[in-house]
């Protein structure tokens, strides 16, 4: 296992910070919280032929076929970050 350890006040990741999670065929588009204050990623594809919104959170990845069906999951379990909009 790895530690980190952090002088000061922990980082802490706002939707700010939300082009840091893009990768690769994917663009983050919100940054949420889970109930143990861990970042919840809200991605869409750049492909138009494979028009995806994933949710990653955790090691869990949840795909959707529209960005209304991925924000109807995130918004009963997660809660937004500060900051930004989608």
């Amino acid at each position: 296992m790895r530690f980190n350890v952090y002088y000061g006040a922990e980082p802490r990741i706002t939707n700010a910070d939300r082009h840091d999670f893009d990768r690769g065929n994917y663009e983050c588009a919100l940054v949420m919280r889970d109930r143990k204050d861990n970042p919840v990623i809200v991605s869409r594809s750049k492909d138009p032929d494979f028009p995806v919104w994933k949710v990653e959170c955790g090691f869990s990845c949840f795909a959707f076929l529209s960005k209304a069906e991925a924000m109807a999951f995130c918004e009963k379990r997660y809660k937004r970050e500060k900051g930004g909009s989608a």
